[in-house]
């Protein structure tokens, strides 16, 4: 029968419980921050990449702790380094490479290596892997310099997953922004870290968690899978605007996704309070102020 091109479907066609997907045509629309999956003491949070960071030194106000970390920090980095130093030095050449598509193995055989030249010998498909298991090293790395300082302690270690989520929207989308899709991807891979707003994307296999509204909430399992798509995307319907105060307090104002971008000053900020919303006082150049409300304060 030959090669077929995958079917593909729309978002708006998608429905709870149906399974994996066929191939989705969909245009990055919006691409949130990372975020981490926090796990302690039997709670599970979403904090921020800054908020993450500051809990992993939340005891660092005790001089004891820092140096703790600082010492272990110390320590793994210097064990990486010997591991660096005991492997094999070898000459590698460009056919030593063909086939090899490995992320892991790819990068074992350019910390073995000399040569900075062998970069230039990889296909994009081998930096980008490279660039994930690199990743997945620090990612390691940090875990358990974490793992450590805990046990040391005498805490628990906190566990943490990283998690970013994209807005996207049909391509075939005129415009009228009826349907929209709220993708997470756990663990994050390169090519995920530097997705950029704007482009077309082919989606493979991805869950329907739920449908809220016009939204629905897709997952991107182990088998999904994501490729970048030629097809030029109607700017329209992507596009960031920003939006003026007294826009935003007239009456009927609706932003794509119910979210939007402005420009203002702040005027005050209220006292911040665990478990509830910190008042933020903005104003623009025409005059009208709005009060913003900030989940567990501005960090």
């Amino acid at each position: 029968m030959g090669m077929a091109r995958p079917i593909t479907v729309s978002l708006n066609s998608l429905v709870e419980g149906g399974g994996n997907t066929a191939m989705l045509k969909v245009v990055v629309a919006r691409v949130y921050p990372l975020m981490y999956c926090v796990k302690e003491n039997g709670r599970t949070s979403f904090v921020s990449e800054k908020k993450w960071e500051k809990l992993q030194r939340e005891k660092g106000r005790d001089t004891s702790m820092e140096d703790v970390y600082n010492q272990v920090e110390k320590e793994v980095m210097e064990d990486e380094r010997k591991s660096l130093l005991g492997m094999k030095r070898k000459i590698v050449r460009e056919k030593d490479l063909a086939g090899i598509e490995c992320g892991e193995e790819l990068l074992e055989i350019l910390s073995g290596c000399e040569d900075p030249a062998i970069m230039g010998m990889l296909s994009k498909e081998q930096v980008r892997a490279v660039k994930e298991a690199r990743m997945a090293k620090q990612e390691e790395i940090r875990q358990k310099i974490a793992t450590e300082v805990s046990l040391r302690v005498g805490d628990r270690p906190v566990q943490a997953t990283p998690v970013l989520k994209v807005r996207v929207v049909d391509c075939q989308d005129r415009g009228e922004g009826k349907c929209s899709g709220l993708v997470t991807v756990w663990r994050p891979g390169q090519m995920w870290m530097d997705m950029k707003e704007g482009i077309c994307v082919g989606l493979t296999g991805v869950q329907v968690a739920r449908m809220a509204g016009h939204t629905v909430h897709l997952t991107m399992s182990r088998q999904a899978q994501c490729e970048e798509l030629s097809t030029a995307p109607n700017k329209t319907q992507t596009g960031r605007t920003l939006s003026g105060l007294q826009a935003v307090c007239q009456a009927g104002f609706s932003p794509p996704f119910n979210e939007l971008d402005l420009v203002a000053a702040v005027l005050d900020v209220g006292q911040a309070r665990e478990g509830s919303f910190q008042t933020v006082t903005l104003a623009d150049q025409s005059l009208c102020g709005v009060k913003l409300l900030v989940w567990g304060g501005v960090t």
